[in-house]
């Protein structure tokens, strides 16, 4: 299978209601233990470089749940801030829908991620 076959493939799994369903089972918590561990997001992005067009954005997230979770004012909703932890936590598992491991591969999903995300969102990032 192509990438590009691959990648349509995805598409019919990785899509808004999968950002939604995601982001709507965190709970305030769930956001304060992922902007804990969000260090580990950084090597992700220099690792895989198809990530590296979107770190500005993939930083914003970070930004977003970490102001969220010391107390500190956003103007972004509650869906927001979820689905960006959503996705920050997605993006931090080993093992997701095509596991991180897998060569040239492994982080196709969690690129699909952030673009879903983005396009969900679009609106609430700064341009």
């Amino acid at each position: 299978m192509s990438n590009q076959e691959l990648m349509k493939n995805l598409e019919k799994i990785i899509n808004k209601s999968f950002i939604l369903a995601g982001a709507g089972k965190l709970s305030k918590e769930d956001v304060k233990l992922i902007a804990e561990k969000v260090p580990d997001i950084k090597v992700l992005i220099k690792q895989f470089s198809p990530l590296n067009e979107f770190e500005d954005k993939i930083f914003q997230m970070i930004t977003i749940i970490k102001k969220f979770s010391s107390g500190k004012e956003i103007t972004q909703s509650w869906e927001t801030v979820s689905a960006c932890a959503f996705v920050i936590g997605y993006m931090m598992q080993d093992v997701d829908l095509i596991p991180d491991f897998v060569e040239d591969i492994g982080e196709l999903d969690d690129l699909l991620v952030v673009k879903v995300m983005l396009e969900l969102f679009h609106d609430e990032f700064y341009l």
